[in-house]
């Protein structure tokens, strides 16, 4: 019997080691997989001021390409897009007869995890609109804003607001006129950066977000309800 509880006990041991250990694994992978994001690892990221040659350029202003460029960046700021510019002690990148387009916006995602952050980025993707927001979006836009991993310019609404009969972990119920009026109120407060209504609201709660949100100057994104 004591042989029996003492494997017992020595098989539950090695079990709890391996999940121990597969944990700590997992993480491992995640921090390595994600450490590309890594302002420290990304020196160019501090590069500010630099000379992009040979590139096609679309503008986006008009129907056009502007084949053969230089492209002068000063401070972040594009200072000029001319035929030959001569400048000195700054860095030159050969853009290699590629095509060079302004940042994209996209306007209405849902990011789940930093993976994503570094494929907006390789896709030309420069600022996304995160709407469907969870209090770790404003710990991601944190972290971008600090400079402490790269990614693209960040907004995120706030969690979903829905009405006295549509619950969902991820979104908010309101069922009062007061506590729509503090919502709106403790989003701001909290930094993010607009309000998502979603399906369930009542009219009397929607119009109370709508008259809210203009008092405290904070945009609204709408799915409609079905009850308005």
């Amino acid at each position: 019997m004591k042989k029996i509880i003492k494997r017992t006990f020595l098989i539950i041991g090695l079990m709890v080691l391996i999940i121990i250990a597969v944990i700590i694994g997992a993480i491992g992978i995640d921090a390595n997989n994600t450490s590309y994001l890594k302002v420290k690892k990304n020196g160019p990221f501090y590069l500010n001021t630099y000379l992009i040659k040979n590139v096609n350029v679309i503008p986006m202003t008009s129907d056009t390409v502007l084949r053969g460029k230089m492209v002068l960046i000063k401070n972040g700021i594009i200072a000029r897009i001319e035929d030959d510019i001569s400048v000195t002690q700054t860095t030159i990148i050969d853009g290699e007869d590629a095509y060079l387009i302004p940042g994209l916006i996209d306007m209405h995602v849902h990011i789940w995890d930093e993976y994503e952050l570094g494929l907006y980025l390789a896709n030309g993707i420069t600022t996304v609109r995160n709407l469907w927001g969870l209090p770790m979006h404003l710990r991601m836009k944190k972290s971008i804003h600090d400079e402490k991993i790269v990614g693209p310019m960040f907004f995120t609404s706030g969690p979903k607001l829905t009405g006295p009969h549509y619950p969902g972990d991820d979104n908010l119920q309101l069922f009062t006129r007061e506590q729509a009026r503090g919502k709106i109120k403790d989003y701001k407060e909290k930094g993010y950066d607009f309000i998502k209504t979603y399906n369930g609201l009542t009219q009397e709660l929607f119009d109370e977000v709508l008259q809210e949100s203009r008092s405290q100057a904070f945009d609204i994104v709408a799915h409609p309800s079905a009850e308005v």
